[in-house]
C-alpha cells in the first residue's frame, strides 16, 4: 500500500517512507490515547441510536472523515499478484521504502531501530514483468447483504429499546426501518426471479412434451 502511494499519489518532495514497529506493550501512540478518550465518552451514553450521534461524539476528540464522502476504500489484495512478500518482516523493526528515478520504488527491512545493516540492500518487490503503474485497485463495496439471523437479532433489540412499533414511534430509528424495507424489497425481487425461472422451466417441459406427442 505504501509503495503504491509513494509511486502514484505522494508529493514530488516525498522521497522516502520509514515504518517503525514499536515494541509490543511499550508504545504510547496518539491513536491509543484517542481510543481511550472515546471509550470514556461512550460509557456516558448507554444508548446511541443514530450514526450522526456517533459522529458528534467522535468530533470532540478529533477530525471526522466519513467513509464514502471523504475517503475511499480500496482492495489492496489485488496488488498481491504483482508483488513479492517481504522476507523476514515478522522480525523487522523498521521497513524503509524509497523512490528512485530509474528503478522506481524499492525497499529494505532492518532488524535494529537505530542502526542499518550495511549488508542489506534496497530491492524491488515487483515480480518479473510487473510494474507499479499497472496495478489497479478496485473499490471495496461499502454495503453488503445482512444475514437473516442478524436481522432477527436486530429486530429484538429494537423492540426492547422502543417497543413493537419502533419504526413509527421513534424518529431516531427511521433510518433503521429503511434497512428492513430494502431487505423486504430485495427478497421480493429474488422470489419473483425464482418464480420466473421456475415458470420458464415448466414451459420448456411443456414444449418438449408437445414435441414428443407430435412426433
Amino acid at each position: 500500500m505504501l509503495m503504491l502511494w509513494l509511486h502514484n499519489f505522494a508529493p514530488e518532495t516525498m522521497k522516502k517512507i520509514e515504518v517503525t514497529f514499536p515494541v509490543r506493550g511499550h508504545s504510547y501512540l496518539p491513536a491509543d490515547r484517542i481510543f481511550g478518550r472515546v471509550e470514556k465518552i461512550l460509557r456516558r451514553h448507554a444508548v446511541i441510536k443514530t450514526p450522526e450521534k456517533y459522529w458528534e461524539l467522535y468530533s470532540t476528540v478529533g477530525e471526522i472523515r466519513k467513509l464514502g464522502p471523504d475517503w475511499s476504500l480500496f482492495n489492496i489484495k489485488e496488488a498481491l499478484g504483482s508483488l513479492k512478500k517481504v522476507v523476514g518482516i515478522s522480525t523487522s523493526k523498521r521497513i524503509i521504502i524509497k523512490k528512485r528515478p530509474v528503478s522506481g520504488v524499492v525497499m529494505k527491512s532492518e532488524l535494529l531501530y537505530r542502526s542499518d545493516d550495511l549488508a542489506k540492500k534496497f530491492q524491488t518487490l515487483l515480480k518479473p514483468r510487473k510494474r507499479l503503474a499497472q496495478i489497479v485497485l478496485p473499490d471495496v463495496p461499502l454495503g453488503h447483504a445482512i444475514k437473516q439471523k442478524k436481522l432477527d437479532s436486530l429486530q429484538k433489540l429494537l423492540v426492547t429499546l422502543s417497543g413493537e412499533e419502533w419504526y413509527d414511534t421513534d424518529p431516531e430509528l427511521k433510518w433503521m426501518s429503511e434497512i428492513f424495507e430494502n431487505v423486504v424489497v430485495a427478497n421480493s425481487e429474488k422470489e419473483d426471479l425464482q418464480d420466473q425461472e421456475e415458470g420458464g422451466e415448466v414451459l420448456c417441459e411443456c414444449a418438449e412434451n408437445e414435441e414428443n406427442d407430435f412426433i
